[in-house]
């Protein structure tokens, strides 16, 4: 009779131990699931709170973009911007290739002009004093030239040496009458055969002039000789071989001035006579 008991006992404990087991073990899956689903609590709200900084981001964008699109110039502003600055450019192309005007000023002691007598022969004639600063050109003469619809002009451009020597690069240049208005050398024409007007350039603008008489159609560059000389002293030069034979001379007698950073040049230029008639 015990024996029955006990299996039934044992049965029991055993029913017993099963469902102890099936409940730990139901425990510790319910356990991990609240674990997972509060992980997954968890990164939805990262991604809820992520979402939320996109959402705020992408509206200060949509501001700054606003901000931008009404801080952009109307197309036709932006077009007449456009139409400015390409005018200033060309105004600028335009001033470069046009050499600046100088003042007109009147050479001194030049001599007196002959009276009148009807001579048709006599030279042209550059005769008196200018004061210029080392490395500035002088023009002068705008004299008729011997080629017919020409003016003759003389250009002198004086030089400080290392070795305290001056020296003076001349240049004679047949320009067309056309021509004589663009380059800025209308106001030194004249009729009479002893020039008295000169002008004076600065060194850049001085080689801005003699570049665009070497590049306008129909200048003739006669001859650009240079001179030599001390301070005081007289310096000769004559050049032949004009369109009817005769020569150019030049006579320069610089004066460096104290301080020397310029020079008085006393000059007497001499060409042969047009052919045209002119005052004496």
């Amino acid at each position: 009779m015990l024996l029955p008991f006990m299996k039934v006992t044992v049965v029991s404990l055993a029913a017993g131990l099963i469902a102890v087991l099936v409940a730990i073990h139901a425990l510790r899956e319910q356990r991990t699931a609240r674990i997972e689903l509060a992980a997954l609590r968890e990164r939805a709200q990262q991604s809820s709170d992520q979402l939320l900084r996109l959402e705020t981001e992408n509206a200060t964008l949509r501001k700054e973009n606003a901000a931008l699109a009404s801080q952009l110039p109307n197309p036709n502003d932006l077009a007449r911007l456009r139409a400015d600055a390409a005018e200033l450019r060309r105004l600028r192309a335009q001033a470069s290739s046009t050499p600046p005007r100088a003042q007109i000023r009147k050479l001194a002691d030049v001599p007196p002009a002959p009276p009148p007598d009807g001579e048709t022969t006599a030279p042209l004639t550059l005769d008196g004093t200018v004061r210029l600063s080392f490395g500035e050109t002088m023009v002068s003469g705008g004299w008729q030239s011997q080629s017919a619809g020409k003016r003759i002009f003389t250009l002198l451009t004086p030089t400080r040496l290392d070795d305290g020597n001056v020296m003076v690069a001349a240049r004679f240049a047949e320009v067309p009458e056309a021509a004589v208005e663009t380059l800025g050398l209308k106001e030194l024409r004249t009729e009479v055969r002893a020039a008295e007007r000169y002008s004076t350039f600065s060194p850049e603008a001085g080689a801005e002039l003699v570049r665009a008489l070497t590049q306008t159609t129909g200048v003739d560059v006669l001859t650009s000789p240079r001179l030599v000389t001390r301070s005081g002293s007289e310096a000769t030069i004559s050049i032949g071989g004009h369109a009817d034979g005769e020569g150019i001379s030049m006579k320069l007698t610089p004066e460096v001035q104290p301080g020397g950073d310029s020079v008085d040049m006393r000059m007497k230029v001499v060409l042969p006579p047009p052919k045209a008639k002119i005052e004496p």
